[in-house]
């Protein structure tokens, strides 16, 4: 059986807009990708500060996104005021990650000096008073504050973890619905007994997503269980 994706089990389109809620709430950059890494949503961009933190100058000043632990343990200095801060929680079914639900804002301690935000204003290109304006509302003040948008976010993903569960589900049931009709009508079509049992190694397998499948039939002679029906499975 083919690998889930997580827009098999989510339509791209409500990720979208739960995605676009939670990035409402925060005031922060968020971005939905799957298993490996590519967006499957547009980043939801809140704010107008949101947008320089696809910056390569705001990159470059920032240095890479920090995990919470790395937040936890840095420093502002006078020439690097601001740091990025990365969070990400995943979404499962069943132990299997199919993505990520990922969160960015630029972390700051407490409101950085007018003349840090001038300088990176200058930087950047943008109007100081404009990039002033901008900061109290997509700035991490500090790390409880991004505690707080952690364990929301923590909250959608296992929201969306439920939704995919259900989901799938759902798609398993209507499989096996369909691989049973599919079946019926087959076997009613045949009255060989060896292409119904072959028929039934091949729908199982189909079914239940296994690699193999084979049927034993008692031999009332010998009492012994004979195989009748072998669907890809080697004779060993």
């Amino acid at each position: 059986m083919q690998p889930m994706h997580l827009t098999d089990l989510i339509d791209r389109e409500v990720l979208q807009k739960i995605q676009d809620s939670f990035a409402a709430a925060t005031r922060l950059h968020v971005l939905t990708r799957d298993a490996s890494g590519a967006p499957v949503t547009e980043p939801s961009l809140p704010a107008w500060l949101c947008t320089l933190l696809s910056c390569e100058k705001l990159r470059s000043l920032c240095g890479e996104p920090l995990s919470a632990e790395a937040a936890r343990a840095w420093t502002p200095s006078p020439g690097r005021p601001f740091a990025v801060v990365r969070l990400t929680e995943p979404i499962e079914r069943d132990g299997e990650r199919l993505g990520v639900l990922e969160m960015e804002g630029i972390l700051a301690h407490g409101h950085p000096p007018q003349e840090c935000v001038a300088d990176l204003a200058g930087q950047l290109g943008v109007e100081p008073g404009e990039l002033h304006a901008a900061v109290p509302d997509i700035v991490v003040a500090g790390m409880e504050q991004a505690d707080r948008a952690a364990d929301l976010l923590r909250s959608i993903a296992e929201v969306l973890s439920a939704l995919c569960e259900r989901a799938y589900d759902s798609s398993r049931r209507l499989r096996e619905i369909s691989a049973l009709w599919e079946a019926s009508k087959l076997v009613s079509q045949t009255r060989d007994p060896q292409e119904r049992l072959d028929i039934l190694t091949r729908i199982t397998v189909e079914v239940l997503g296994v690699k193999g499948c084979l049927i034993r039939l008692l031999d009332e002679a010998n009492g012994e269980l004979v195989v009748k029906s072998v669907y890809n499975l080697s004779e060993e």
